[in-house]
């Protein structure tokens, strides 16, 4: 007996509701984005609607985004895949959709490297980040597949995540700086520093790929890569000099008289009283920058030594930067006089770059 069956094969493509699929990202269920989409305004006006209508709209729309999802571990598949009638800008959507991170999880994340316990830890992290648990083991798992593909790229790490994952600019950006400080270990233990969100951190290490590597941050089309320069790191050392005892006085004298004129009144008095420990905590955080444990702790110590002296002493962003503003002109004067090297001067002018970014963000 033969048996025929007809096939028809679908070539106009899909209309992707794009709240739905919000809703899916985010970890809701069908039931739940029903009951939500009922009660949204684009539904308010329809008093007749039927929930058995959207429910069947939203388990439809469900089971078209569970068959994308098996293509996601490698976005290039999705786009190439023939079963689905997707448009490019269809994929293109759904990638940057599934891929999109919450701040919250970035910021629970950054610092350590990503560990198959990072799904045991999702229970932990979404209550935290105060996010739906699917949703963030979801993150979770994107971000560790995104690590581990790139943690070997000697390249440009920004291009190697758009090449192998087909991410937006701002997508790749987010990625290549959450695992910038990830791969330095970089710690930002929550009882000292969780009142700094991930952009708070996003601006200081961005300012410290742009002076403390061989290329700026935003050079998305170049071969470079963002990783830090050791021999940059290590050249801060050449100036010992600053670390001697005469220096260090020679330099608080001099920026008495500078900053008695630029800080205000609270913050001068407790910078002359507190002027060599100031100074020394600058000078040695360079110093020690070349060891990978001091760099981990650079924003730690920074957090210690000058963060929490300037909370004590009233402080404003202000005071602060000026205290770093002068405090420059006065490392390039002593250098040039008693090193007559400008070439170090250069060096020590770029690690005062990124101090300054990073005291500033972090008061």
């Amino acid at each position: 007996m033969k048996h025929s069956c007809d096939v028809c094969f679908t070539t106009t493509g899909y209309d992707i509701d794009e709240v739905v699929l919000d809703y899916w990202i985010a970890g809701y269920d069908a039931h739940s984005t029903s009951a939500q989409l009922l009660k949204s305004v684009i539904f308010t006006e329809f008093s007749d609607i039927d929930y058995g209508c959207v429910l069947a709209e939203v388990e439809d729309a469900f089971r078209l985004f569970q068959l994308t999802s098996k293509y996601m571990e490698s976005p290039p598949r999705l786009c190439e895949q023939r079963l689905l009638p997707l448009t490019t800008p269809m994929c293109e959507m759904l990638i940057s959709k599934y891929y999109e991170i919450d701040d919250a999880v970035l910021r629970e994340i950054v610092g350590k490297k990503p560990s198959t316990k990072m799904k045991k830890e999702a229970s932990e992290i979404c209550l935290r980040a105060n996010i739906n648990y699917y949703s963030c083991r979801r993150q979770l798992e994107n971000f560790r597949r995104i690590f581990k593909a790139v943690e070997n790229c000697k390249g440009n790490l920004l291009l190697e995540i758009r090449r192998k994952f087909l991410l937006p600019s701002r997508l790749c950006k987010r990625y290549a700086l959450a695992i910038f400080m990830c791969t330095y270990r970089f710690e930002f233990p929550r009882k000292r520093l969780g009142y700094l969100s991930f952009d708070d951190l996003c601006v200081c290490c961005i300012k410290m790929i742009n002076c403390w590597s061989n290329r700026a941050f935003e050079e998305m089309d170049t071969e470079s890569d963002i990783w830090l320069s050791r021999e940059f790191l290590a050249s801060i050392k050449d100036a010992k000099i600053l670390c001697e005892r005469s220096t260090i006085d020679d330099l608080k004298m001099k920026l008495n008289r500078r900053l008695i004129s630029v800080l205000s009144p609270a913050a001068f008095i407790h910078f002359k009283c507190n002027n060599r420990s100031f100074c020394k905590a600058v000078i040695n955080t360079g110093m020690e920058l070349s060891q990978g444990k001091e760099l981990r702790e650079f924003f730690v110590d920074i957090f210690e030594n000058i963060i929490t002296p300037c909370h004590e002493g009233r402080w404003t962003k202000d005071d602060l930067g000026q205290f770093c503003s002068e405090l420059r002109k006065e490392v390039a004067d002593i250098l040039l006089k008693l090193k007559q090297d400008s070439f170090l001067v250069d060096i020590w002018n770029r690690y005062l770059d990124v101090f300054t970014v990073c005291v500033t963000q972090m008061l």
